[in-house]
């Protein structure tokens, strides 16, 4: 019996052949049939989470996500899933900078870099930003901002030449 967490993000930009493997492995997680890679079967106890950008209904409709897809996921047409909605990040300023923190770090560790603080309007600037709608967004953006860092403090001026300045004006700092 395997217990565990299963998160798959992006799964609107998978192949239509990717979609259908995912629809049929929520089928099969429904039933909790699953084959091992020995082929032999094994029950499964754990979660399956898929995040979406927007609604999965919206998702479906723009034909991001598989109709197959949408039907094993969707929990009102009988899929496996539990919807959860959450704000955009625009909208979750504390979250924000909780992540640009986590991602200045986890850049900071994958670059061989010290980055011992972030100022305090990076994530202010970061969320106002209509470019940045997206954790993989905002993830890329940081990396890229501390790639650029010559000192131990991740400036808002490091996210100039990473941001279109014609849609955001960054003070100084």
């Amino acid at each position: 019996e395997n217990v565990g967490n299963l998160l798959l993000v992006g799964v609107g930009q998978a192949q239509p052949s990717a979609q259908a493997v995912l629809a049929d492995l929520c089928r099969r997680l429904s039933r909790e049939e699953v084959t091992l890679p020995s082929g032999r079967p094994a029950r499964f106890r754990g979660r399956l989470m898929v995040a979406v950008e927007g609604t999965l209904s919206h998702a479906r409709d723009e034909g991001t996500v598989s109709d197959e897809l949408f039907r094993a996921l969707h929990p009102g047409v009988g899929g496996v899933g539990t919807l959860l909605s959450m704000p955009a990040l625009a909208e979750r300023m504390e979250d924000v900078r909780l992540l640009v923190e986590h991602f200045a770090r986890e850049a900071a560790v994958a670059q061989d870099k010290v980055v011992s603080s972030v100022h305090p309007g990076l994530a202010q600037v970061v969320s106002q930003c209509p470019d940045i709608s997206s954790l993989a967004q905002l993830r890329q953006l940081i990396m890229a901002a501390v790639g650029a860092c010559d000192g131990s403090e991740l400036l808002l001026r490091r996210l100039e030449p990473l941001l279109d300045e014609r849609l955001l004006r960054l003070p100084r700092g």
